[in-house]
């Protein structure tokens, strides 16, 4: 196991037996006592530890997603080993979560920790698990920024294949059109110097074709579930044309669902 704050796919440290041993002592910590301390060691440990894949594989959690089970080893048994780094670009191209157990028979709620879609996007092509470091990042000053009254600069365009993967397009895509009921769901991405981060993606919908701006909120943030942490999503504006926005099936080449 190593030390390091970056977290890439490499060979020779999958099936760390030593992260596995980590992990029994992580798990073993009252829920109630698991702090930052405690979250920082199982990121360190849960990337490369040896666990096992049981039958069947994939679950529904509480949030209704699905998550592909990751349980500790059986003491004192033979077992197929398996790692997080190494399914998680299957995890990734096919929108499944991760779910720690301690024992295989152990239910849904009894899940040591839940690592979303995104996260795991995250760790696969940032090596963090804290998100694409240029969202963190403060745009430089504009020295030719709009006076106090003008308008403000937005850029808007398609999103790239960098910032949305294809198989992440096709993702939010099937969840627009199963749970939103939209027939061929657009996004843009919006650029704002003066928003936090500066990149978003806009989703189009308008808040007006919501019941309230709480189920909007909502709908909004289980989307969420899907990107790297950071990222932001912001509704489309009332006064956008549909137009304005790229269809979402355009940007699935290559994805898998």
């Amino acid at each position: 196991m190593t030390d390091s704050d970056e977290f890439f796919v490499v060979d020779a440290e999958k099936f760390d037996l030593a992260g596995t041993e980590r992990l029994f002592e992580l798990f073993a910590v009252p829920r109630d006592d698991r702090e930052a301390v405690w979250l920082i060691a199982f990121q360190h440990a849960a990337w490369n530890a040896s666990v096992v894949v049981p039958a069947p594989p994939v679950m529904t959690g509480p949030d209704g997603f699905p998550y592909l089970r990751l349980v500790l080893p059986p003491l004192g048994e033979s077992f197929q080993s398996n790692c997080l780094s190494n399914v998680c670009a299957f995890c990734a191209e096919r929108g499944l979560g991760a779910a720690f157990f301690a024992k295989a028979g152990d239910p849904p709620m009894a899940l040591q920790y839940a690592i979303p879609t995104g996260v795991i996007e995250s760790l696969r092509q940032f090596g963090s698990w804290s998100g694409d470091p240029l969202d963190d990042e403060t745009p430089p000053e504009d020295d030719e920024a709009p006076n106090a009254g003008t308008a403000r600069r937005l850029l808007v365009g398609a999103p790239s294949a960098d910032y949305l993967p294809p198989h992440t397009a096709r993702l939010l895509r099937r969840h627009l059109v199963e749970r939103w009921e939209m027939a061929e769901p657009r996004v843009a991405l919006l650029v704002d110097p003066q928003l936090s981060p500066s990149r978003n993606l806009v989703i189009g919908r308008k808040l007006s074709e919501f019941a309230d701006e709480a189920t909007a909120e909502q709908q909004m943030r289980t989307l969420l579930w899907y990107l790297p942490p950071g990222r932001s999503l912001v509704l489309m504006p009332e006064d956008w044309p549909e137009e304005r926005l790229t269809a979402l099936s355009s940007l699935c080449e290559g994805g898998r669902a």
